[in-house]
Order: C-alpha cells, then sequence, then structure tokens
C-alpha cells in the first residue's frame, strides 16, 4: 500500500493541525503536541468571559486512537464534543492528556466521557477520570460505546467472552444525540441518559476484505 506522508512519526500531529487550520471553530490546548487535544474554540472561550460560567452546558469528552478519520476531532463542535483526545495511530491517548481535556472543558454542570470500550482506552480515561472526581468538585461520568454486534453476546459452549464488544461507528448515533441534549441545556443526569440510551439500542457489523496496514511499516 502507498502512502502520501512526509514521516511516519508526525502523521497524528500534522493531521491535527490541518484539520484544525481548515475549521476556524477549533483549538488545540497547550501543550500540543505532547498533549493533543482539539476542543472547540467558542465553548472553550467562551468560559473564560464574566458569567459564562453559569451559562455553561454539560461538557462531552471523547477520543482514542488515530486513523479512524474523521473520528474523533471531525466531531467536535457545537451539538457534538466539546474536547477530542487523540492517540497514537491506533492506539488509545494517554491519561495525562485525557486528564488535560477534562480539567479544561469541564463546567458547572458536569461532564460526560464516552469510552470506546478498549482495553487502552479503559484504563486511561477511566483512570483520567477518577483523578478528576479526586481533585475537583465537578461531576464527570462516564458511557462506554460498545456496539460491536460481533462480540456483544457470548459464544455457545464458551461461556462470557474474556473481551467485551468494541464501541465502532454506532459512536457517533450517541454523541449527535447527547451532544444535541447537552447543546440545549439538558442536566448531566438527562445527558448521560440519553448516550446509554443510544448506545445500548445500536449495533454494528464491522467487515472487511483485507486486514489493515499501519503506514510506515510494510506487511508481507
Amino acid at each position: 500500500m502507498k502512502y502520501l506522508i512526509n514521516k511516519k512519526e508526525d502523521i497524528v500531529v500534522e493531521c491535527i493541525k490541518g484539520t484544525v487550520e481548515m475549521n476556524s471553530h477549533l483549538a488545540v490546548l497547550d501543550g500540543f503536541p505532547s498533549i493533543r487535544v482539539v476542543v472547540d474554540r467558542d465553548r472553550y472561550l467562551e468560559r473564560g468571559r464574566q458569567g459564562q460560567e453559569q451559562r455553561d452546558h454539560v461538557s462531552l469528552v471523547c477520543g482514542g486512537g488515530s486513523g479512524h478519520e474523521p473520528a474523533f476531532v471531525g466531531f467536535v463542535g457545537n451539538g457534538a464534543l466539546t474536547a477530542a483526545v487523540c492517540g497514537d495511530v491506533f492506539a488509545s491517548p494517554s491519561e495525562e492528556a485525557v486528564l488535560s481535556a477534562l480539567r479544561h472543558v469541564t463546567t458547572e454542570k458536569g461532564c460526560l466521557v464516552l469510552v470506546m470500550n478498549y482495553t487502552g482506552d479503559k484504563l486511561h480515561f477511566g483512570a483520567a477520570v477518577e483523578r478528576m472526581r479526586v481533585e475537583t468538585s465537578y461531576d464527570v461520568r462516564t458511557v462506554y460505546v460498545q456496539d460491536d454486534v460481533a462480540l456483544r453476546h457470548p459464544v455457545e459452549g464458551e461461556g462470557v467472552r474474556k473481551t467485551g464488544a468494541r464501541g465502532l461507528a454506532g459512536f457517533v448515533f450517541v454523541v449527535k444525540c447527547a451532544g444535541a441534549m447537552a447543546a440545549m441545556g439538558a442536566s448531566l443526569d438527562d445527558v448521560e441518559r440519553m448516550a446509554s440510551t443510544v448506545s445500548a439500542g445500536i449495533t454494528t457489523m464491522g467487515c472487511s476484505v483485507s486486514s489493515c496496514n499501519l503506514p510506515g511499516f510494510c506487511q508481507r
């Protein structure tokens, strides 16, 4: 497979830079590129204006490994995500990156973190949420997106699966529905309930005609 890239080490950073340059409503947090967090510029900057804190909406944060664009940066904006945390290609973002996002965008109305049901994401997002709860009084909650129908049910005769259902394309509907609720000023309870309901009601079957290739690595 051929790629049009400069250096494989810079793929994610250059992709984020290009996306932010082309979309005026996006911005990166301080610490970029070590901390790769993209935020909704309007909502992020509005928090610094007098009296805005009382009018803030519930924040919505998600993220994961890069390489599945437009997820997750492509869903940052009004009525969708407040912030997206980007990891390396097919790799979870770090706990510190997630915590940085939570510290910057969580408001008095709380924050809902959508976690794709992968081991690395569960560990890093989960640890960041726990640290946020310890160091602040903000209400931060998580909803796991696990719409992979191929792994949702146990195999007959094998009992419970060791790996739970993954979060796949169904996350788009979870973001749009929960984001719309948050944009209308709904409470964290209502936004969480919407995200959980949509996540539980969606199934996705992923398939491909060949295995994927990591950019810069030859696969024979």
